[in-house]
């Protein structure tokens, strides 16, 4: 039988601006350079609850796979996989005492452009999230680059005023710490040219980037802060320096 046991394993969170560099970056540290150690916090939670028998193990792989592509949910190709898995998260919620956390991020999808399957979409990735950080120990390096703290830069309906702020602000407080928070600084310009001709996943021409670059600059000040006063262990880096650099950087934050 499965134990939950909170914080063995460590984790790692990608924080910055859509379009920062957040997923090159995670990938280029699994192909390159912690590949033996380092696993993102999706992978971890369905490689937690694999089956070993050789169909029951693909099918899941198949499934990873749908769940990075296109989305977690599914009613009919992988049905019984995703009514498994949800089924651990919703345990791993009851036996923790999360719902008080996850109400907290409702607060905020209720502010934002989401319509009913995009905030269904993002509540069942954050619970996800969330669950993954109450496994058994497999002494590995978790990294997230849509993780818990990054759920904060959604694109909102409109300007965020104070009340907005203190409800961000008081769903942060609420998130168990992670080990370490890697802030992505990237200047919008040059966020904006990166997305440019992206096929699919954000992109900046579609929003009011007056409103965006206003609410995302008030966040990241809240975030900063809140991570100061929490005392998380955070590491700053630069999009535009060189990868090698920030993944050296990287290496030497990590313990």
């Amino acid at each position: 039988r499965k134990n939950f046991k909170f914080r063995m394993n460590y984790f790692v969170e990608l924080v910055g601006f859509p379009g920062a560099g957040k997923s090159y970056i995670t990938k280029k540290l699994k192909e390159n350079y912690l590949k033996k150690k380092i696993i993102e916090n999706d992978e971890l939670f369905f490689s937690y609850y694999k089956s070993n028998k050789i169909t029951k193990k693909i099918f899941f792989k198949l499934f990873y796979y749908y769940k990075k592509n296109i989305k977690f949910e599914s009613n009919f190709l992988f049905k019984n996989e995703y009514i498994f898995l949800k089924n651990k998260i919703n345990l791993i919620i009851k036996k923790k005492n999360l719902n008080k956390i996850i109400n907290k991020f409702k607060l905020i999808l209720n502010l934002t452009f989401h319509n009913e399957s995009g905030k269904k979409r993002s509540l069942d990735n954050f619970k996800l999230n969330l669950a993954s950080n109450y496994l058994k120990s497999q002494e590995k390096i978790i990294i997230n680059d849509e993780g818990l703290y990054q759920s904060i830069f959604q694109v909102y309906k409109n300007e965020l005023r104070k009340e907005h702020l203190k409800k961000i602000d008081e769903f942060l407080n609420s998130l168990p710490k992670p080990n370490l928070v890697i802030l992505i600084n990237s200047n919008f310009k040059e966020l904006f040219k990166r997305t440019e001709n992206r096929k699919k996943g954000f992109k900046y021409q579609n929003n009011d980037l007056k409103l965006l670059k206003k609410n995302f600059l008030k966040i990241n000040k809240i975030l900063r802060n809140n991570l100061k006063k929490k005392r998380i262990n955070n590491l700053s880096i630069y999009s535009n320096d060189s990868l090698k650099k920030n993944i050296l950087k990287i290496k030497k934050k990590i313990r």
